[in-house]
């Protein structure tokens, strides 16, 4: 067995015992299905998506206004789940301010610090562009998470995290589609310094759960995916770790290493 499919069977294996963050309620909903080009070194699930799910993104936004999430998960120092509605003539919305959160220094060479809520989204959120600027800095701790570079910037130009938010941002330039976009930083334990990877999920007003998921070569709106937060190339293979198991203190301490209970 492969160190890539033991990460992914360990990871299909929590998922179908127990919750792995507050945000997934259901995890049985979800259904984790495994689609990865045996010639690439990156991979991705794709996840069943609800009716329940469906709705309460939709419910959240019946005003076509971004909704975040409560004051109060705002002022943690912690990437929270961010949810937004992207349009191509969006109307000026407001936009929480997030605290500027110094990011330790020397240990995450090789990890980005990659947005939740992609950058390249602004001008689909809201028309007020320079109001909504500072939200991206890369200090702005709520909506930062550490990233394998292969993960945030594409696997040798096709798979990764940004390979979702392009295909959005294509959906709604080539069909003036409005999208439902949801991101979630998925860890192991709520505690930890690195995520194991992010949920996505991207929907048309029109979109039902059985539409997703349908074109797994060009990946397409509508998707819901869970992008594993993880790098084997042959260069870090020895330093980053096999699977999330074996290497607990890399997800919960970062390249730190063990810190003292």
């Amino acid at each position: 067995m492969t160190d890539k499919q033991d990460f992914i069977n360990t990871l299909v294996d929590k998922w179908g015992v127990e919750n792995i963050s507050d945000g997934l309620k259901n995890i049985n909903e979800y259904e984790p299905r495994l689609y990865f080009d045996v010639n690439k070194d990156c991979g991705y699930f794709y996840l069943d998506a609800s009716d329940s799910l469906i709705d309460g993104i939709k419910d959240n936004l019946s005003d076509y206004g971004p909704v975040f999430a409560e004051d109060s998960e705002i002022k943690k120092k912690t990437p929270i789940t961010w949810t937004v509605y992207l349009s191509k003539k969006p109307g000026k919305v407001d936009i929480p301010e997030l605290k500027i959160v110094p990011f330790p220094k020397g240990y995450y060479f090789d990890l980005d610090k990659g947005h939740l809520l992609a950058k390249e989204f602004m001008q689909y959120i809201g028309s007020n562009i320079e109001e909504l600027r500072p939200f991206f800095y890369k200090n702005k701790r709520s909506n930062i998470i550490y990233q394998f570079k292969n993960v945030n910037r594409n696997c040798n130009g096709k798979y990764g995290q940004s390979l979702f938010e392009t295909r959005v941002i294509k959906e709604i330039e080539e069909n003036n589609s409005n999208i439902y976009y949801q991101i979630e930083p998925v860890f192991y334990d709520e505690q930890d310094e690195i995520p194991i990877g992010t949920r996505i999920i991207a929907f048309r007003d029109t979109d039902n759960k059985s539409d997703f998921n349908l074109d797994k070569k060009d990946i397409k709106v509508p998707f819901h995916v869970f992008v594993p937060n993880y790098d084997d190339s042959k260069d870090n293979v020895k330093k980053y770790p096999k699977n999330i198991n074996g290497n607990r203190d890399f997800y919960k301490h970062g390249l730190k290493g063990k810190k003292d209970e």
